[in-house]
């Protein structure tokens, strides 16, 4: 390449570079990318002191929360406090019923054996009234007899003799 050429090629090189540095959209740009960084500076001065507070923020709302849920924990388990004090109660209450209801239970197989009595005992009743009303009937039926024939009594009922 003859250097005429190389030094056309430079001048043209040279001249492209002075029309982009010259640019007014390049100065325009370069503007903007300093504004860019000088918004940017603020906004990490900005985030530096909110950050540190909120930081700080963040890790008390986070203790506060792991200490609401173990005191969330020990009330669901029932362990203290009022909660543990009426699971107590409860459990009193429950053992108290579960002594009642095994003595309900005795009474109640105590009146099922006097029941099975008393149904026995009404059964022997009614006979012996069946028997005090057959017993009554034939005493009723002596009465008319003797009621009829009085004799009897003296002498006695004859054999041969029918009514």
């Amino acid at each position: 390449m003859p250097l005429n050429e190389i030094a056309d090629r430079l001048n043209e090189t040279l001249a492209g570079i002075n029309r982009l540095v010259n640019s007014p959209d390049l100065q325009a740009s370069i503007g903007s990318l300093n504004q860019l960084l000088k918004n940017t500076d603020a906004l990490v001065k900005n985030l530096k002191t909110e950050v540190g507070p909120l930081a700080s923020d963040i890790k008390g709302t986070t203790d506060a929360a792991r200490a609401a849920l173990a005191q969330a924990e020990k009330t669901l388990r029932f362990d203290e406090g009022a909660p543990g004090e009426i699971a107590s109660s409860i459990k009193e209450t429950l053992s108290a019923g579960q002594a009642t209801l095994k003595e309900t239970k005795k009474a109640v197989e105590n009146i099922n054996v006097i029941a099975v009595q008393n149904a026995n005992l009404g059964y022997e009743i009614a006979r012996t009234l069946e028997r005090i009303a057959e017993l009554s009937h034939s005493l009723r039926d002596l009465s008319d007899y003797l009621e009829r024939h009085p004799e009897v009594l003296l002498r006695g009922k004859s054999l041969g003799k029918k009514e």
